[in-house]
């Protein structure tokens, strides 16, 4: 896929593939443009726009071009291009509907980028302050699609809600169905496991899926932004990016199981916990959870340990080969206080 995508999306089934869409390009006639920013304007000062229904805003949008532009020949065309960009996401409408688009990343108008299979791109998608206003008011408004995130007034994240079907998951080779059972059973026995991986390579799915198979239990999902859209009775949902006040207020609630979903390091007194963390490799997690041991004042022998006690196995993923296909086992080692042991079954 070209690192700068098109400026406009169709949905297709092909997930690396976009096509354009006919839409406002850098070519309108400006009577047109100036219609866009005007209908706009007038959405915006409209504060129960986005509970009208489709058919009252085409209604309404059809009497603004009546009586702005009564005469041009294509009245029908651009009526259905200003309802595109007065409904819903806009502009960014298709970019929106495209199931393989994870997430959507707004930086006001200045740019706006996708992320599709762990890859973020360009969009090419170009907004005036006029859209950015709309889109933001329509996400604020609320949208069953995706979790909506407010870095800044100008900056919004839009992450699509998923449920992490694990039969999708299998069938596209990113998880056996031998290591996700491996990986529930052994949580289920009390063990903690850390899913490890550079940014953007799926641990969430995994952390989603695993989520679905323990919907008879009280588990406690922590997030620092909402991400997985799975709900039943015993699951309670912590967003936070405050670890200490997490772990505080999760073992407080006394759950079955913890699924932290922060790729940091996080430390419970206790087990049954599935966590994901950013990390480059397996040996980088173990490093990384003895300098958390050492920074909350253990010595360097004893952080060692701890770690050893703590963490009973690590999955890590496979970036460049989108798989997650290796279990590693911490267990004690006669140099060092622990050790990576490959569970092969698996590898």
């Amino acid at each position: 896929m070209n690192d700068k995508l098109s400026s406009r999306f169709n949905v297709i089934d092909n997930e690396d593939s976009f096509k354009p869409e006919e839409s406002f390009e850098a070519d309108e006639e400006i009577s047109d443009i100036l219609l866009k920013d005007e209908l706009l304007e007038k959405v915006e000062a409209i504060p129960v726009w986005f509970e009208y229904s489709y058919e009252k805003r085409k209604e309404m949008i059809t009497a603004f071009v009546d009586s702005k532009a009564a005469d041009i020949p294509d009245k029908d065309e651009l009526t259905e291009k200003l309802l595109k960009i007065s409904c819903g996401y806009g502009v960014l409408q298709n970019l929106a509907l495209n199931k393989n688009v994870d997430t959507i990343f707004i930086n006001g108008a200045k740019s706006v980028y996708a992320e599709i299979s762990g890859k973020i791109s360009n969009s090419g998608i170009k907004l005036s302050q006029k859209e950015f206003n709309f889109i933001k008011n329509s996400v604020m408004s609320g949208t069953d699609e995706f979790f909506a995130s407010f870095v800044s007034p100008e900056c919004i994240v839009l992450r699509r809600k998923r449920d992490f079907d694990l039969n999708s998951l299998v069938e596209k080779g990113f998880i056996s169905n031998e290591v996700f059972a491996f990986l529930v059973n052994e949580l289920k026995n009390g063990k903690n496991i850390v899913i490890s991986a550079p940014s953007y390579s799926g641990k969430t799915m995994i952390a989603g899926a695993v989520l679905s198979k323990l919907s008879d239990k009280r588990v406690v999902l922590i997030e620092n932004t909402p991400k997985i859209s799975h709900d039943f009775d015993g699951l309670i949902k912590l967003v936070t990016d405050n670890d200490l006040k997490s772990a505080d207020d999760t073992l407080n609630l006394s759950p079955d199981y913890i699924v932290c979903d922060l790729n940091k390091v996080l430390l419970f007194d206790r087990k049954g916990v599935l966590m994901t963390l950013n990390a480059v490799s397996a040996e980088d997690v173990l490093k990384k959870f003895i300098n958390a041991y050492i920074q909350n004042g253990y010595m360097e022998k004893i952080a060692k340990n701890e770690v050893l006690n703590y963490i009973d196995y690590i999955v890590h993923i496979n970036k460049s080969e989108c798989k997650a296909d290796t279990v590693y086992e911490v267990t004690p080692s006669k140099t060092s206080s622990a050790a990576l042991k490959i569970v092969s079954d698996f590898s």
